[in-house]
């Protein structure tokens, strides 16, 4: 008797990642020693290359959670988010290693949110999602490159606000939360203006905040569907 087995999917896509970025140590090796910011791109197409086929075997299993534990899945993603957050700080591109840091983290992040059966306090988690996406535009402010990290910043936001609305908490007025939306960006532009920065600066980090705060009213404000 035949049985379907998706989580070949996962073999093949590590085997494609993972020859990948055997081939790039072993052409470029020593220059990415010199140079560790140059494994950005690098783990970029290896990410590329092994999640399309998670994704597959994840859809394709009777029982997701059972064949892959949402726990350790979140666990890996967030120890090989590591290595590019690392590589940025090396290489003083700090702000695009967050970015592929959190382009690795997301994924399995969102499966474990998903099939996971505990949760993080989901209050707790909110106001910490939302002190980083605001630390994080924040740094992007200062550096002039909020279009680096406004996927970062939305991600921090948006991912606490799906981990208080999965967990069914209390919810939260949207008058509450757009006005905290219209203080943030405020506050965000008059300092992008106090630095001089380019109004397009200005522009990207205001419409920034202001989608993560429509975003987040939305389901804030409303019964959880889960």
């Amino acid at each position: 008797m035949s049985r379907r087995v998706p989580e070949m999917a996962i073999v093949v896509g590590v085997l494609f990642a993972s020859g990948w970025l055997a081939f790039v140590l072993l052409v470029e090796g020593d220059r990415l020693l010199r140079e560790p910011v140059g494994i950005l791109p690098v783990v970029l197409v290896a990410a590329a290359l092994c999640y399309p086929f998670a994704a597959w075997a994840v859809y394709f299993d009777d029982d997701p959670a059972g064949t892959f534990p949402p726990r350790p899945v979140a666990v890996v993603g967030v120890l090989l988010a590591l290595v590019p957050a690392l590589a940025g700080a090396l290489g003083e591109r700090s702000l695009f290693g967050l970015l592929v840091a959190t382009t690795v983290a997301l994924p399995p992040a969102a499966y474990a949110l998903k099939y996971g059966e505990s949760l993080p306090p989901a209050r707790a988690t909110l106001a910490a999602g939302t002190v980083v996406g605001v630390g994080v535009l924040t740094a992007g402010l200062l550096a002039g490159q909020p279009y680096l990290v406004a996927p970062v910043a939305l991600a921090a936001f948006l991912g606490s606000v799906a981990v208080h609305d999965r967990a069914g908490a209390p919810l939260l007025s949207a008058t509450l939360v757009f006005g905290g939306t219209a203080l943030v960006a405020a506050a965000l532009v008059g300092a992008s203006v106090a630095l001089g920065r380019s109004p397009s600066v200005a522009l990207a980090t205001a419409l920034t905040v202001g989608f993560g705060g429509a975003v987040g009213a939305r389901f804030l404000s409303r019964p959880s569907r889960w």
